[in-house]
């Protein structure tokens, strides 16, 4: 809308330039007249080129003013000269400038083609006359040149070339630059906004909270030009193999769902609360299971949930989960510090069994050596040793028991630890 109303200002000042230097000719005209006194130009080879285009222009001059419902230079210059009279000798003087030029229809036509090509086609390089030679009108006189003209004829050229310069810069403005197609600084930086959350949004660094953050893009991405808006559509789909307005809309939808009363998530959160005074500790410690679902819910839900709960705890929601971690955290140091008394414990005791079988078993190793010599004496005494060995049998299967025992309590020990 801005944009529109700006090319209607630029019109309506480029319009108010063409009416001012127009103003300015017919002035400078009347002057001239008035100074028919003043000393004689030298005549230049190109001065019938210059009445040509002063004809040519000031026919376009006169068929634009035409289109916006004004005047033409010959009808404004008559009501002029009725309400400022002047010498009959100038006036006809004035007369021959201003309106013969514009008597023969076809060179006006022609005039016309040539200032329409040159606004049509501004780059193109013009090096021949826009009109064609006087030889070539037949029913063209040629005609002295009246010296007192030159000099108006000097001052209407620097007019051309200034009417040429306007006229060029007006083309431009209404056929070639559009300033709808040029980025600001403001609209580069939504894109980058933009394209950075696809980034993370592609590389799935974004919780579901997070991922609703592109609704607070929407204003950004309205702002793009429409090239850009094509151009960022096409990136959401190269990051996340959907376009921007997709995963727009699937968020939205989502949004709206967790805003709903009926979500499952707040409806578990709210049967928790209400019955939340006839829990017993352990019951109130599944506070810690619906946090996550707390955190996906809409803030307008989360306020619900905060009021509902400061209701019925004092606390809100956050607060009272606080607590309830901070419970957690205790109740788990306790129990760890318990579990490592009793493994304490347990290994000590083990110890003591350890030490306990090692003590029999030194018993066990000497009763081995006493069994061993009176084996020896009987031999040499050639007695019966059978019942010596059978003692000593027996007391080798007492030795390996107690070796088993020892590496059991070990192992039980090693698992402690």
């Amino acid at each position: 809308m801005s944009d529109n109303k700006g090319k209607r200002v630029n019109k309506t000042v480029a319009n108010q330039e063409i009416d001012d230097y127009a103003q300015a000719l017919l002035d400078k005209r009347t002057e001239m007249a008035l100074l028919k006194d003043m000393p004689k130009i030298k005549e230049t080879k190109n001065s019938e080129d210059r009445e040509q285009v002063e004809q040519t222009f000031s026919s376009a001059l006169d068929m634009l003013r035409k289109e916006r419902g004004q005047k033409t230079i010959e009808e404004e210059e008559i009501e002029f000269e009725k309400e400022h009279p002047i010498d009959t000798l100038a006036q006809l003087e004035e007369e021959d400038f201003t309106t013969s030029s514009l008597e023969n229809e076809e060179l006006m036509n022609r005039s016309l083609s040539s200032v329409r090509q040159i606004i049509s086609e501004p780059k193109e390089d013009v090096k021949e006359d826009p009109v064609e030679k006087k030889e070539d009108l037949p029913n063209e006189e040629k005609k002295p040149i009246d010296p007192k003209k030159k000099k108006k004829r000097i001052f209407i050229g620097v007019i051309v070339a200034i009417f040429l310069l306007l006229m060029g810069g007006y083309a431009y403005k209404m056929y070639v630059y559009d300033p709808q197609n040029v980025i600001s600084e403001a609209q580069a930086q939504a894109y980058r906004k933009l394209q950075d959350y696809a980034d993370e949004f592609g590389d799935d660094m974004l919780s579901e909270a997070e991922k609703l953050e592109i609704l607070d893009l929407k204003k950004e991405y309205d702002s793009l030009l429409e090239k850009q808006k094509k151009s960022i559509n096409e990136y959401f789909e190269e990051q996340i193999g959907k376009s921007y307005t997709s995963v727009y809309k699937e968020m939205k939808q989502l949004k709206e769902e967790q805003e709903n009363d009926n979500n499952p998530d707040y409806q578990e959160i709210v049967a928790y609360l209400n019955d939340y005074g006839n829990k017993d500790e352990n019951e109130k410690m599944n506070i810690l299971n619906l946090k996550p679902k707390y955190d996906v819910l809409s803030s307008s839900l989360q306020k619900k949930v905060d009021s509902l709960c400061r209701e019925k705890t004092s606390k809100s929601f956050i607060p009272l989960y606080n607590d309830f971690e901070q419970l957690k955290a205790r109740h788990e140091a306790e129990a760890a510090q318990k579990a490592e008394q009793e493994k304490n414990s347990q290994i000590a005791n083990y110890q003591v069994l350890i030490d306990e079988t090692n003590s029999e078993l030194q018993n066990y190793m000497a009763y081995k050596s006493s069994l061993e010599q009176e084996l020896l004496a009987a031999q040499q005494a050639g007695q019966d040793t059978s019942e010596i060995q059978s003692q000593i049998d027996m007391n080798d299967q007492l030795i390996a028991q107690c070796n088993a025992n020892i590496q059991s309590y070990q192992a039980s020990i090693d698992a402690l630890k």
